[in-house]
């Protein structure tokens, strides 16, 4: 597989953590836009973090990670869900010259972290773009919002983006712990960007503990995957009411709505628009 999320223990440390490696959907959501390479390597850098953070998920739902600011980039956004599905676009580059930083991309803003699950229950997180790069402030993020010890690496190129991530196992706070956290985060943060991005993950995971007796798990495969639909524009349709969109079709020959995500157009005519409403004006009946 070459898109997937790998999660290994370190027991005797008290350790988890996560490596993703991103090609195919990397590609996918670049395809769906021009963006330049800066922006394209945050967009990577981000899928392949959202993409650990899904697995995390304990319900059925998804998880959408969100940098807003004030800079030349104005909005990010990505989302995971537990099946392991990928999308993620970016808006407002095209004042870019030459930055690179998240600090010169982003200006001041926020991440905000959203947890979407069945039956409507959501939580969220937000805090400040603290930090030079989206590592550092996923980091701050863990220790305002989660207060768990968490190391994260992200690395993206034009083909490949990574993530490596390691954390304390909630719960652990003597003194041992403490120990082993700074003995982990020491042998972790010698991993570099090409490393991250070329060797294999089990590679990966031999250099930096092979002192270490390391539980490894069968890796989750991810993928691009919009979920657009007709279905989910109809309710804008009909909420314009019928006159309004039917003087919308006259004008523009018929109401079409394009998914960022995937640059699919659903399309409705005046047959498709008409047929709408009609069928909620007489709903199919109910068997008694």
């Amino acid at each position: 597989m070459s898109d997937q999320n790998t999660r290994f223990l370190i027991p005797e440390l008290q350790l988890r953590g996560q490596i993703v490696k991103l090609n195919h959907s990397y590609h996918s959501v670049l395809a769906n836009a021009d963006y330049p390479p800066a922006v394209a390597q945050l967009l990577g850098q981000a899928l392949a973090a959202v993409g650990a953070l899904g697995s995390i998920i304990k319900l059925r739902g998804s998880i959408i990670m969100q940098l807003q600011g004030d800079g030349p980039l104005h909005t990010l956004v990505v989302q995971a869900n537990n099946a392991g599905e990928l999308r993620g676009l970016a808006r407002g580059y095209e004042t870019l010259s030459n930055e690179n930083s998240l600090p010169e991309l982003l200006g001041h803003g926020k991440l905000v972290l959203t947890i979407d699950g069945e039956g409507g229950k959501r939580y969220q997180g937000i805090v400040q773009l603290e930090g030079d790069s989206l590592s550092e402030v996923l980091e701050n993020y863990f220790r305002q919002s989660e207060q768990l010890k968490t190391l994260i690496h992200l690395a993206a190129d034009t083909d490949r983006a990574a993530c490596f991530l390691l954390q304390q196992l909630p719960g652990d706070t003597d003194e041992d712990a403490a120990r082993n956290w700074q003995h982990g985060r020491v042998l972790g943060e010698t991993l570099r960007d090409p490393e991250l991005l070329e060797l294999e993950t089990e590679e990966i995971l031999r250099r930096l503990f092979h002192e270490e007796d390391l539980q490894l798990f069968p890796p989750e495969a991810l993928l691009f995957r919009c979920r657009c639909s007709r279905e989910k524009v109809i309710p804008a349709i009909v909420q314009m009411g019928y006159e309004d969109a039917m003087q919308l079709v006259e004008e523009q020959g018929a109401i079409e709505a394009n998914c960022e995500f995937c640059n699919r157009s659903h399309r409705f005519d005046r047959v498709d628009v008409a047929s709408l409403f009609q069928a909620r004006q007489n709903p199919p009946s109910q068997a008694h």
